[in-house]
């Protein structure tokens, strides 16, 4: 979808028609779509964008965390993730209203996460965003429209917000019976073939499918209650990163090492924690998404 928007494939069917005065930068899972492998680093920045003066793109580009004689190596040397803050960079130097942004957080450490998270909220044009960074898409995300069966449904609040209403609908259509069953219809309206397949559920088989619900909602619940241990956690530890960080930044700071090593260090433990945290949002959001219809009750696939 992010290649057919920008132009760098044509649809199968249709057109992608632009608005007028749209000024497009496109972000491509693929580095070598965004950068030039045989320039350096400060002549990529360099000849992108008019908006900013060599000071600023060199200040720019220490926010992204190069510096020094690393802004004169070449881009083929670069890591992965060197390659993609860099690509991210050329992306907010560039003149443009809309942003199409390609799996953006791809390779990217958290602290480079954060960084361009606060470049996309001060950004004040368009920004289409094909991610699967949940946490990345919660503070850049205030609506949500699901398109599903060939309905639209808004969810106003952050992707998060979505994701548990979907999960609460989902649960009260089950618990309700009125989700997850199909009918197949047989093709050339053999009414034979048609009364042939009918079925007819028993009483034990109803009681089945009610336990079967009951068993799933007790299993959701307890997801749910472990999210929510988790989430506070993470608010926690988010707090206090942003608390020793304008500590860190606070005048004279400097005349007390020992406070800044103590400082540095709980960051460092804040970070390996957060790290497992988000991986643990992950498989609890994903263990809550993955619910397939199996006869009239849903099954939840646990990984």
């Amino acid at each position: 979808m992010a290649r057919i928007l920008s132009g760098t494939e044509e649809p199968s069917s249709g057109a992608v028609q632009y608005g007028l005065n749209v000024s497009m930068a496109f972000f491509s899972q693929e580095s070598a779509q965004n950068l030039n492998y045989q320039r350096t680093l400060w002549d990529e920045v360099r000849i992108t964008g008019t908006r900013s003066n060599d000071q600023e793109r060199r200040n720019l580009l220490g926010a992204f965390l190069f510096s020094g004689d690393n802004v004169y190596k070449e881009i083929s040397v670069l890591s992965g993730g060197e390659k993609s803050r860099l690509a991210l960079l050329k992306i907010l130097l560039q003149d443009s209203n809309l942003l199409i942004l390609d799996e953006p957080t791809n390779h990217l450490d958290l602290k480079t996460k954060d960084i361009f998270q606060n470049a996309l909220l001060s950004y004040t044009g368009t920004v289409v965003i094909v991610s699967h960074d949940r946490f990345f898409l919660d503070r850049l995300v205030h609506r949500v429209i699901e398109i599903r069966d060939g309905q639209c449904q808004e969810y106003h609040g952050n992707y998060s917000y979505f994701i548990q209403k979907r999960s609460e609908t989902v649960l009260a259509n089950d618990a309700n019976g009125s989700g997850a069953q199909t009918e197949c219809r047989p093709q050339c309206g053999d009414q034979d073939v048609l009364a042939a397949t009918k079925s007819y559920k028993t009483k034990e088989e109803r009681r089945l499918e009610a336990e079967e619900r009951n068993r799933l909602a007790r299993i959701t619940r307890a997801w749910k209650n472990e999210l929510s241990v988790v989430e506070d956690r993470i608010a926690r530890l988010e707090e206090k990163r942003k608390k020793n960080e304008q500590t860190l930044c606070e005048p004279g700071i400097h005349r007390e090492p020992q406070k800044i090593k103590r400082l540095n260090q709980e960051m460092l433990d804040v970070a390996r924690e957060l790290e497992t945290l988000y991986s643990d949002w992950d498989d609890l959001t994903e263990k809550l998404e993955t619910r397939q219809p199996v006869g009239g009750v849903t099954r939840i696939i646990d990984s």
